[in-house]
């Protein structure tokens, strides 16, 4: 019971009775503790707490209270998506209407009543409130429950989750995970945008999959056929790829968010990660030299099934796509042959 009440009051949109439930039961530990009982009858104290406030992730606590924690984590991507609205809605009307028509959109836009008090502030000041909420939202999911990929999959995958796939994570607890969404699933898929910002996220981290799966099992790169005598079939690999994309996600979503307030054509992240790709094979060429299993001619392989990177005008870098086993995208990544081009200083 204690476990479906964060999650009812988010869906009412009770966020800030929500969290003081949540703040109460984290600070007062676990049932065994032989002052729980006490520190309950003092929930008054935690009446009207801050939702920006450092917070307490304590692991002797989080572990017996892994379904608050992932519930305080909802509700700091709701806030996240609410602040990214506005500032988007900034970002298109500008100057072209009055401060108080401005102001009288955002707060229509905005589902939490607690970001009401986005509106009125500037944009350094919501700056500085994207970057509390996404290093809270890292807080949260480095906890181990969070982390663990079945847990992941559980919200992602919502009503459609299995229980009975077989998990190469260690900390994974398909029990625990089927538990949470059993009674906090309907409260992430009508959240708007949270859902579609992590998968986002994931997406991105599909990209660059293979070089954690490689670090995991231990093998040497392998592209679209399992390592002979590796012990793995392919449903193995895309197993893992799945699995290492559920736990990387949160690294890119901090380009996400950036990509969801652009009003550009295209989007930061991927000008972002061909700088980096440029800077990565500036440095293969000058310093180390790609290794030969990633050389083909005069291509090199970028790390994504798919991709290339052609040498064949000097100064200039081609990442093109070779319109096999590419997933279409907002990001303007298609199967027609086209190359992003970007200049570097080679």
């Amino acid at each position: 019971m204690r476990n479906s009440i964060p999650p009812l009051l988010l869906q009412l949109d009770r966020d800030q009775q929500c969290y003081d439930f949540i703040k109460w039961h984290l600070v007062t530990g676990k049932p065994s503790n032989p002052f729980y009982r006490i520190a309950l009858n003092h929930r008054r104290k935690f009446e009207g707490s801050y939702v920006l406030e450092e917070p307490y992730l304590d692991s002797r606590w989080c572990q017996y209270n892994p379904h608050l924690v992932a519930t305080s984590l909802l509700l700091k991507l709701k806030l996240l998506v609410d602040l990214i609205n506005v500032r988007r809605v900034r970002k298109v009307l500008g100057t072209r209407l009055l401060p108080e028509l401005t102001l009288y959109v955002e707060e229509a836009i905005v589902r939490s009543p607690l970001s009401l008090a986005f509106c009125r502030k500037d944009d350094v000041g919501l700056q500085d409130l994207q970057h509390t909420l996404l290093r809270h939202i890292k807080l949260h999911c480095h906890t181990r429950e969070i982390m663990s990929t079945c847990f992941l999959e559980a919200i992602l995958g919502g009503l459609w989750y299995d229980s009975t796939v077989h998990y190469h994570d260690p900390q994974a607890s398909p029990a625990q995970a089927s538990l949470y969404i059993d009674v906090a699933g309907a409260a992430w898929h009508q959240t708007e945008g949270v859902l579609e910002l992590l998968c986002a996220a994931q997406k991105s981290a599909m990209k660059d999959r293979e070089t954690e799966t490689e670090y995991r099992t231990g093998h040497r790169r392998f592209r679209t056929h399992p390592v002979p005598g590796s012990g793995l079939n392919w449903n193995d690999i895309e197993r893992l790829h799945w699995e290492d994309s559920l736990v990387r996600l949160w690294d890119y979503l901090e380009f996400e968010v950036v990509d969801a307030q652009s009003i550009s054509t295209q989007r930061p992240s991927t000008l972002h990660r061909q700088q980096l790709l440029a800077e990565w094979l500036t440095y293969e060429r000058t310093d180390g030299g790609p290794e030969a299993s990633w050389v083909a001619g005069r291509e090199v392989y970028d790390g994504r099934e798919g991709d290339v990177v052609d040498f064949s005008e000097p100064g200039i870098l081609a990442v093109g796509d070779d319109g096999e086993n590419v997933d279409d995208d907002a990001d303007g990544d298609d199967a027609t042959g086209e190359c992003w081009r970007v200049e570097c200083d080679c």
